[in-house]
């Protein structure tokens, strides 16, 4: 069995292929050709957020590539400065639990159309923006509610 393709065009360093793909030489050098390159990087990304481990900073820049998010724009849709997913994508810091579960759930989302993630993502930056508000409740007829304005 020939040795497998490191997959280096991924962002990744731990991605292995063992077929899909034609390695030829040519003058200029060996070229490489890959089988379905849109189903092959999102097979790496569904495989990337069902396992089980903490994503690291180059899962987090293959998501947020493969997302179509500028740093910026991820950024502002998780609450956070772009510093920080800078840092989160060099390792400098580890990305937060909920940050790692809600990156992994837009992904799926954005994968399989389903809207959970981005509307929950879409309260963090709104409540990033709103200025704090008090509330106010009243107890009528047996029940809590929010008092009207």
């Amino acid at each position: 069995m020939p040795e497998a393709y490191h997959f280096t065009e991924s962002g990744l360093d731990y991605v292995r292929l063992t077929s899909g793909y034609l390695l030829r030489e040519t003058k200029a050098g060996p070229t490489v050709r890959f089988v379905d390159m849109q189903g092959l990087m999102a097979t790496i990304g569904r495989l990337m957020v069902e396992t089980k481990r903490k994503l690291q900073g180059q899962d987090i820049r293959f998501l947020r590539t493969e997302l179509d998010l500028s740093q910026a724009a991820m950024a502002s849709r998780f609450g956070v400065t772009e510093r920080t997913v800078i840092r989160w994508e060099n390792d400098k810091v580890p990305i937060p639990a909920t940050a790692d579960a809600l990156l992994r759930a837009f992904y799926l989302e954005q994968q399989d159309g389903k809207p959970h993630a981005s509307e929950a993502l879409g309260w963090v930056g709104e409540l990033q923006e709103q200025q704090s508000t008090q509330l106010v409740l009243e107890y009528v007829d047996g029940e809590w509610q929010q008092q009207a304005a």
